[in-house]
């Protein structure tokens, strides 16, 4: 392994925890212990070998050029520091990288209405600026497209979506048995999962759910005064009672799991967790309304998240299982700490997973419905390989300039596309605030994380 005349490192950080450093590798999210070499290694890059040394002889007395030559070959091959066997990788991985072809789930767009009116909706009130409610024939198309575009897999999966999917129960529950009949004659299985406000749940609608096994996940936002804050009707009532005692006895018979939106009105993530976990539910996550949020209110919630990540990690420690599977929000993170590796774009959109909406059109992901730039084709003609082609190298973190010397470049791969339109009309540009709360949050939570590691609380398979 060649080692370049400039070496140069990339994108990392450095932390200290409990007297030991750890280096969080950008290239692939991994973390290594540090001795005093790694240590000396990176603090005086970018530098080329002869001068490293020279320095070095001064700092250790007994070092030779050869073994600090082993040093960064070794720091190479872990994609710390740069060199040309290791940049030819990552830029092969980026060439190659490309559209799979076989998504093995779909988004129905089942109604793109809604019967609540949140302040906070990026869909405008679930409409995506074209409102109307899927027909049968399209939705069975697009059951038809996804069980055939998956390919050799053995299941394809169905998320009904909106505005409000319930809206159109029955319709909801014919495709659920046109997607039985057509796994069953592939010779696969589908699996359903429904996101909903919860207000219009029956006991037919109930027993339906369960009896189809539906991961579900109900958007609430946190306590009474902090849901109706943004959730309600629209003549104004709040949505938070309806929603709680209807969907009551489901919540006691399966897991369901709740997605919360973060304004302005509460930054305080503690306790929007504490109150909805008091309706059992199994798996809790939070996402800010960006643009309902200020510099303060980032802030704020930066400090509540520090807030969480304590509890969550107490937690660990004293083996609370409910409380640590309920807070997804944190767990997530905790995850991708451990697990690290290789990620090259944000979210499985238009890979993985596929929109169709209410007229057959198809689009990376549900957010991106009222961007036509986004369209991939439609259920009738196909999809547009070229074009969705161009649109997975435009997602690649490679084409987002302003995270290149990022140390979280492929942990958090540029945040949502979406998000991004909205803050900076420009997809690849992260928005400050984004980067900012995924910086400050991202390192509080890796010291943690080392804290349960030194503990011998965390067993880590990686390093």
């Amino acid at each position: 392994m060649s080692i370049k005349n400039i070496i140069e490192a990339f994108p990392y950080k450095i932390v200290e925890v409990k007297g030991k450093k750890y280096v969080f590798v950008g290239y692939n999210s991994a973390i290594f212990e540090l001795d005093e070499v790694d240590k000396f290694i990176l603090d005086n890059l970018p530098e080329s070998l002869e001068n490293i040394y020279q320095k070095a002889r001064i700092a250790f007395n007994n070092i030779t050029i050869e073994a600090l030559e082993n040093r960064i070959i070794e720091m190479s091959k872990n994609f710390i520091i740069k060199n040309n066997d290791a940049e030819e990788k990552v830029e092969e991985m980026k060439k190659t990288y490309s559209w799979s072809g076989n998504p093995d789930t779909v988004i129905l767009m089942l109604c793109q209405e809604c019967n609540l009116r949140c302040k906070y909706c990026y869909a405008g009130d679930g409409e995506y600026s074209n409102p109307g409610i899927m027909k049968y024939e399209i939705g069975k198309k697009a059951i038809d497209f996804i069980a055939e575009f998956c390919g050799e897999k053995e299941q394809f999966n169905i998320i009904f979506f909106g505005g409000e999917p319930l809206m159109d129960f029955r319709k909801l529950k014919k495709l659920v048995e046109y997607a039985e009949y057509v796994a069953k004659n592939k010779g696969k299985t589908v699996g359903f999962a429904i996101t909903t406000n919860g207000t219009l749940l029956t006991e037919e609608i109930e027993h339906f759910l369960i009896e189809k096994r539906f991961n579900i996940t109900l958007s609430l936002d946190g306590g009474e005064e902090v849901n109706d804050a943004n959730r309600f009707y629209a003549n104004g009532k709040g949505a938070y009672n309806s929603t709680v005692s209807k969907t009551e006895n489901l919540r006691k018979k399966i897991a369901v799991g709740v997605r919360g939106t973060v304004t302005h009105i509460d930054m305080d993530l503690l306790q929007r967790w504490k109150d909805l976990k008091e309706l059992h539910v199994k798996n809790i996550n939070f996402s800010p309304s960006v643009n309902m949020m200020d510099d303060q209110d980032y802030e704020k919630m930066i400090t509540s998240f520090f807030e969480s990540i304590d509890v969550y990690c107490q937690a660990i420690r004293e083996k609370k299982y409910n409380e640590i599977k309920t807070m997804g929000y944190v767990g997530k993170i905790f995850d991708k700490l451990k697990n690290g590796g290789v990620r090259l774009k944000n979210c499985g959109a238009g890979n993985n997973m596929i929109a169709v909406d209410k007229d057959g059109n198809l689009f990376p992901c549900h957010r991106l419905l009222p961007y036509i730039h986004y369209k991939m084709g439609d259920i009738f003609t196909g999809l547009d390989k070229e074009k969705c082609g161009e649109l997975e190298q435009e997602m690649m973190i490679a084409n987002y300039p302003k995270c290149q010397k990022c140390w979280l470049q492929s942990f958090c791969c540029g945040g949502c596309i979406q998000e991004n339109l909205v803050m900076e009309d420009n997809a690849n540009q992260p928005y400050y605030n984004y980067c900012k709360y995924m910086e400050e949050v991202t390192e509080y939570a890796l010291k943690k994380y080392l804290q349960l590691v030194a503990e011998g609380i965390i067993n880590v398979s990686q390093n």
